[in-house]
């Protein structure tokens, strides 16, 4: 699963107050990396609301292919990721992203008037918020892409999924990726927005990359304001394997560098012995 915009500013939480924790329930195994402006809110008395954010959710067997996790390089918050990696020559990434919307005339503490004040600080020339997010999203995909990674790309693009500028270039042969509602209907879905007249939330994966079916959900309040996307996607495409992996039991290290626990596992081996 995989969010955008939530809100948090999860430097004012503590570091035990992880996405993972708050929807972890007794049964299953779960894991959660997320994003927020980093280079916003650490402030003291700084609110722990925060416009913007994303993060990525894995549940359950597909947590234990998890090799390395990640986000946005410029402290900004825009996309979060895993590295999937599973039968050999098989990494997946798994990516949320979030475009900037707005316009310059945005109130201040928007996700848009956030990315302007760090285009300012750098003192980057001829770009904007959208721009900028268009420009280093399809770079670092490129990279992935010449890695030979597999993508599932779930973006609020903020933008038509088919004929926005940023999703026509997702489409070219350097990145090749599909929207998959628009791959299976081969029509265009209505507005993921409720205030909206386009579909312009979506799921992109590449071509080796298998899916049997993708829809978009009712809106429904209790979620927010933006459609559900959701794709059935084949596990061997993403891992090579259909088989589930044995996950060794998890359990605490031993600490040897504290003499007091140190001697007591000794004591206790030659007891056991």
């Amino acid at each position: 699963m995989c969010i955008r915009d939530r809100c948090v500013n999860w430097a004012q939480l503590p570091p035990s107050k992880t996405l993972a924790q708050i929807l972890r329930n007794a049964a299953g195994n779960i894991r959660s990396v997320a994003s927020h402006n980093k280079k916003e809110g650490k402030e003291k008395g700084t609110v722990k609301v925060q416009r913007g954010g994303t993060a990525v959710i894995l549940r359950d067997e597909l947590a234990a292919y998890v090799t390395d996790s990640g986000v946005d390089p410029s402290g900004l918050g825009r996309w979060s990721w895993y590295l999937l990696e599973g039968k050999e020559g098989f990494r997946t990434r798994v990516i949320s992203a979030y475009a900037s919307c707005g316009s310059a005339a945005s109130k201040e503490e928007t996700y848009y008037q956030q990315q302007a004040r760090y285009i300012t600080e750098k003192g980057l020339r001829d770009t904007n918020p959208k721009k900028m997010f268009r420009e280093d999203l399809l770079a670092q995909l490129r990279k992935w892409r010449m890695k030979g990674d597999r993508i599932v790309l779930m973006m609020d693009a903020n933008e038509d999924v088919v004929d926005g500028v940023m999703c026509r270039q997702l489409r070219e042969e350097d990145i090749n990726l599909r929207e998959v509602v628009f791959a299976h209907t081969q029509t265009k879905g209505p507005n993921t927005y409720f205030r909206g007249k386009d579909a312009i939330d979506g799921i992109w994966v590449s071509e080796e990359v298998e899916t049997s079916a993708a829809a978009y959900l009712p809106f429904d309040p209790e979620l927010g304001d933006h459609r559900p996307v959701v794709a059935n996607i084949s596990k061997r495409s993403l891992l090579g394997t259909q088989g589930p992996r044995i996950k060794p039991a998890a359990a605490r290290r031993l600490n040897s560098k504290v003499k007091r626990i140190r001697q007591k596992y000794i004591d206790l081996s030659l007891i056991h012995i």
